[in-house]
Order: C-alpha cells, then structure tokens, then sequence
C-alpha cells in the first residue's frame, strides 16, 4: 500500500486532520525479523542448564514500528517528529510484558537546520549514538552481544538533546530531567558527545553521569572508540566504562540482571569493556562481521568480580533492497560472579554457544 495512503489512514485512525499531514512529510516505517536459534548451556535452575530452540523474534534486528515527519518552515527551518515502538514477531504482542504497542524506543518533536537540531522527548542517548559508530556488529544481534550494558541506559526519557556539526565535526548534548519535586537533581542525566570523520576513518567519544531517586550517589559513563574503511574491509574497537558510587545502589544482584548472574547479590564499583570488530564485503549483497566483546567488572568486594567475553560471527545476504536472510554463531565465557552473561533474555552459564539464522524485511 502507498505510504502516502497508509498515514492518511492513520491520520484517521488517530482522528488528526488529514490536512496536517498535506503539508508535511510523513514516513510509516518498520521492520520485522524472525528466525530460529537453539542456545546450550541456558540456566534452568541454580545447579542444571540445557540447551533450548526457540523462533526468535527480532535477533538480528529489533522489531519496531514508527513513524516520522517533517514540515519545511522556510529558510532551512524544519519542525521534525518520530514516534517509534516495539514489538514481537513471534508472538505478536506489543512488549515482553503483554502489553500493547506503545512509543516506548522513540517520542521526540524538535526542530532542525541544516546540521543543528533541537529535540525534546524520549530518545537515545549520546552514548548509545557515539558507540554506535564503532560497535563491532553495528548494532546487530543487540539481544545476544552486551554493548548496550555501556551506553547508559540506551535510552532516557523527559530529554532535551542538542545536536550540531561542522567539517566533518559532530557535537551533541543531552539532559534527562529527573523530575523528582524540590530536587534538580535527583533522577537527572547529563550526556555530551562528538565524532570526527576524515576519509576513511571516523573517532568518536561520549560521557554521561546519572544520578540516583535519592541524589546520594551517581553512575558515570564513559566511551571513546574509531572505525576505519579500508577498500572492502571495515575495522572497529573501542573501550567503555561504567562506574558507580557506592551509595548508587542497583546496579548489582536483583537490581539489574544483565550484570550479575542470577542468585549473585553483591554490588559493583565498575566495569569496562574492550571491544573488537572486523567486517568484510564479499560482494554488494554478501557481508560478513566478526565481534569480540572483553568485559571486566569489579565489586566493592573482591567476591563481587567477575569475566565475560563474548565472540560472534555474523554473515547477511541481501535477497533485494528491503530483504535479507542471515546467519550467526556465537560463544561466550564466564569467570566470576560479578557479571552475567543474559543471552537473548536468558540468563546463560559459561561457555553458551549459539546459533542462529532469520530473515529481516525492512518497510
């Protein structure tokens, strides 16, 4: 169906004039990805594993729904929007929970020119879009590798983000209100980031800090990496780091699973993380990328460490434009109980290996 007709029928559907969306440009976009995947080694109870089969949903490629838009206001001035959701191909439900198709990835209206925005909403954050540059799976496979665990919190909601470039020089600041009555602090996130891109080579670096409900303690974020292109090779790494206060809470035990291993109680100081990734183009429809991902954390206690590293083979075939099939293997390894390796949401014992293969089409 023309994209044209399908917002003009959710213009209706939302009972918004048609006309708002005459004088704008207005894009319905999405993905869906769904395949099948076995894992070994997945936790069952605190003393046994197993492996497991499973019809994935959005392995490679989180699935979502959005749309976006924007109205030229004269003189390079735009007024822009996006509102993107998620959901579940396998299932068909909205979220992991059950619950229904909300804007929870994306809700942001803002205005732009040229080079330079203005948004206000929910949105990632400058950690997440720095790394974003070198991450060895650019962003693939999201649900199986542990980049996001340092880009503090991926998202944050109540945002303001301002963005400009200049040469090949990419700035961009965020803040993330808390909110919390008598206190400008409490529950606030402060980001700033930049790139820089000559040729084939592009550096980039982002830190955040984060403060607590309370305002009694922070989490510090911090990342800085490159990609460099090289005929049909790309080359990718970087090191990231989160830091806590011990006054911070949460950030350990029952307070974030993807960082500890389940039944683990303790609480970190800090973690970081060396990265490494390489891909190559076959050919305009065969890519293939290699990713290694080197996680040391450290607790307040010395039992409170722990090892990951998680290695995984990618390769993607494009059947057209919008289609593409695709395979990947990947193994992690554990030591500690400092860290937990949550595998595509399981939780995971060491030496995990899994392999997968999907289909993704874009629209």
């Amino acid at each position: 169906m023309n994209k044209k007709l399908l917002a003009a029928a959710v213009a209706s559907a939302l009972a918004i004039p048609a006309v708002a969306f005459a004088q704008s440009s207005v894009t319905l976009y999405g993905t869906i990805d769904t395949g099948i995947r076995n894992q070994s080694k997945v936790i069952e109870t605190p003393t046994t594993d197993g492996s497991v089969t499973t019809v994935t949903n959005g392995l490679a490629t989180t699935n979502r729904w959005g749309m976006q838009g924007s109205e030229d206001m004269g003189g390079g001035l735009k007024a822009n929007f996006r509102l993107e959701g998620e959901y579940q191909s396998d299932t068909g439900l909205g979220t992991s929970t059950g619950q229904g198709l909300n804007f929870q990835r994306t809700a942001k209206v803002g205005l732009s020119s040229g080079a330079s925005s203005f948004d206000l909403g929910r949105d990632y954050t400058v950690n997440f879009k720095e790394f974003g540059i070198y991450d060895p799976m650019s962003y693939n496979y999201t649900g199986i590798t542990p980049n996001v665990r340092f880009t503090a919190g991926v998202r944050s909601s109540n945002m303001i983000t301002a963005a400009t470039g200049f040469n090949g020089f990419n700035i961009r600041a965020d803040y993330a209100l808390g909110e919390v009555v008598g206190s400008s602090s409490s529950g606030a996130r402060f980001g700033l980031g930049a790139d820089y891109g000559i040729g084939g080579l592009k550096v980039a670096g982002a830190y955040s800090t984060t403060k607590n409900a309370l305002n009694t303690g922070s989490q510090k974020d911090a990342t800085i990496g490159a990609s460099y292109v090289m005929n049909d090779f790309t080359f990718k790494a970087g090191w990231s780091q989160t830091k806590w206060d011990s006054t911070f809470g949460g950030n350990g035990g029952g307070g974030n699973a993807g960082w500890y291993a389940p039944g683990a109680t303790g609480q970190l100081d800090k973690a970081r993380m060396f990265s490494l990734g390489v891909g190559y183009a076959f050919s305009s429809r065969l890519t293939g990328r290699l990713g290694y991902y080197d996680i040391k954390s450290t607790g307040f206690a010395s039992p409170d460490d722990g090892k990951l590293k998680d290695t995984i083979l990618g390769v993607d075939y494009s059947l057209s434009k919008r289609t593409r099939v695709y395979a990947e293997l990947d193994h992690n390894s554990l030591d500690g109980s400092g860290i937990g390796a949550l595998i595509d949401g399981r939780p995971s014992n060491d030496g995990s290996t899994g392999v997968g293969v999907g289909l993704a089409v874009s629209f």
